[in-house]
């Protein structure tokens, strides 16, 4: 073969087309972003303290016009008295106010409103919540006010002040 024969034969072929991708399956559904959730605690509430005294009362007078400064919601831990009373806490002053012809002993009627009560029989008397209650308003607004009824049971004429060891569980 000559020279230019062998260059010929040389010569490569061009090079093919190359063939078309192969199809990519659609991009499933991405749902809807949910709602942002609440915070979570940042730290447990310390446990405090919160009271009020009557006007001087005679021996088996209620004071209905009280409340005591708490919280929305709250754990009731103990309640103290000064002197041997019937203490109620309530859940909104339409349940106290309902609740004013109970007499003491008598239980309340189930979802009235009633939260606890004590019946202390000296001076200075604490009353363990054991286990806890889960005390809470329940105005329309709900305020951090907890409306409390105290008779007097000492056999004298006098102030009565309870105490309540809460933890605060909202606002």
């Amino acid at each position: 073969m000559t020279t230019s024969a062998k260059s010929l034969f040389s010569i490569q072929g061009i090079t093919g087309l190359v063939g078309l991708q192969g199809y990519t399956g659609l991009q499933g559904y991405t749902g809807l972003q949910g709602s942002t959730g609440t915070t979570g605690l940042l730290g447990v509430s310390a446990r405090t303290t919160s009271s009020c005294t009557t006007s001087s009362l005679a021996n088996n007078a209620t004071d209905s016009s009280k409340s005591i400064e708490g919280f929305k919601s709250y754990s009731l831990l103990k309640i103290n008295v000064s002197v041997a009373a019937w203490v109620r806490l309530y859940t909104s002053d339409s349940t106290r106010t309902s609740d004013s012809g109970r007499t003491q002993g008598e239980d309340p009627l189930s979802g009235a409103g009633v939260i606890a009560e004590v019946i202390t029989t000296g001076a200075s008397q604490t009353i363990l919540m054991s286990p806890a209650v889960l005390g809470f308003n329940d105005e329309v607004s709900p305020t951090t006010s907890i409306p409390v009824a105290i008779t007097n049971l000492s056999g004298v004429t006098q102030t009565v002040t309870a105490t309540l060891t809460l933890v605060k569980l909202e606002g």
